[in-house]
């Protein structure tokens, strides 16, 4: 539950990019489970047919579109803290890329220094 409070924080920090660099957050709060009883949870935006991306048939475009992406989260001063190709979602339908699962992330100064160095993963990632 920690992880998914913690979760809820952060999409709300995110809250400009939901919807285009990351899913939308419809509800967080407690749901009645009927035999585990009161259960917290959040309603994520459904990723129709998602698909982690295949850094085979991303073009160069593609690639530099989720960089930026990835630099409008940390505008906001979120680390993601667990780049990697499984946190990416792609949606065929909207043509859109996704960043996914902020468990880990971290609230840094917009300056920081773990910022540049997670871009610099992620660019190594997507060989850029």
């Amino acid at each position: 539950m920690k992880t998914l409070n913690h979760e809820a924080c952060i999409y709300s920090i995110l809250k400009e990019c939901q919807g285009h660099d990351v899913p939308r957050l419809f509800y967080k709060g407690y749901i009645y489970d009927g035999y585990l009883g009161y259960l917290f949870a959040l309603a994520l935006q459904l990723i129709e047919a998602p698909r982690h991306i295949d850094l085979t048939r991303l073009t160069k475009k593609e690639k530099e579109l989720i960089v930026n992406q990835l630099r409008s989260i940390h505008n906001l001063g979120v680390l993601h803290n667990d780049i990697s190709p499984r946190n990416i979602l792609y949606e065929p339908k909207s043509c859109h890329y996704f960043f996914i699962d902020f468990g880990l992330s971290e609230i840094v100064d917009n300056k920081s220094s773990k910022l540049h160095k997670e871009e610099a993963r992620l660019k190594k990632i997507l060989q850029l």
